[in-house]
């Protein structure tokens, strides 16, 4: 992921990137090793264009939702093991939270918190627990 430190390279397409890494995360018919690299490089591009990222709302929203839609999985579906697309996901999601000003994050992180969290499906409502307990431990949750 050495080419996401070159900013004169992804600015221009930073936003292209970032839809096309979370449909792959999203994507629950490919492999889980494919998944978690794209969220690893959606990582990435949040450790050298948070401020881009932060300042362009729709992209705020993808990324948090494309999180949630992930936790929300069964984890029956994974092996026993910490490196999962959900744990991924999470990694993700606190990446953003830390990285990312957080009066425009936690605002889009709530909002999913809120309406997972009153949802139905009993893997949503799981969901916005493990997001609000993940995210919790972040610095920057304190401010």
């Amino acid at each position: 992921m050495e080419f996401t430190e070159s900013k004169s390279i992804i600015k221009p397409h930073v936003f292209v990137l970032l839809e096309a890494a979370l449909k792959a995360s999203c994507n629950t018919e490919y492999n889980d090793n494919v998944r978690e690299i794209s969220m690893h490089f959606v990582e990435c591009l949040a450790d050298k264009n948070a401020k881009l990222i932060s300042k362009n709302a729709q992209a705020l929203d993808m990324v948090v939702r494309a999180a949630f839609q992930i936790c929300a999985e069964d984890e029956k579906d994974f092996e026993d093991s910490y490196d999962n697309p959900i744990e991924r996901s999470l990694d993700m999601l606190y990446n953003y939270a830390a990285e990312c000003s957080s009066s425009r994050i936690f605002p889009v992180v709530m909002k999913y918190i809120h309406s997972c969290g009153v949802s139905n499906n009993p893997l949503e409502r799981k969901a916005a627990i493990r997001v609000l307990g993940h995210i919790s431990d972040t610095d920057t949750c304190m401010e």
